[in-house]
């Protein structure tokens, strides 16, 4: 695999984080939420064209496969979208 291969995946994608609420934080709340360094969970390297073929979509779109692959912890170890700013869906 070569480094052109390789994106940085949001494991909840910034677009479902707009749709669940994201939409309301301020601009420091999703500048630091996009860019999540202090939760392993949030960011992830991934090849280029899983990251492509997931898109926007949501962890309940995409884990089903992962957890049938993995076990039924992998589901638990997914992150939260964390802000002082509540969160609706």
């Amino acid at each position: 695999m070569h480094s052109f291969d390789v994106d940085i995946d949001h494991m909840v994608p910034l677009g479902e984080a707009w749709d669940s609420g994201a939409s309301a934080w301020t601009d420091a709340e999703r500048r630091a939420y996009a860019n999540d360094l202090d939760d392993e969970r949030s960011l992830a390297a991934v090849r280029d064209s899983i990251n492509q073929s997931k898109a926007d979509r949501g962890p309940t779109e995409w884990m089903p496969l992962a957890v049938s692959a993995h076990g039924a912890g992998a589901a638990t170890s997914l992150p939260t979208m964390h802000s002082d700013a509540p969160v609706t869906g």
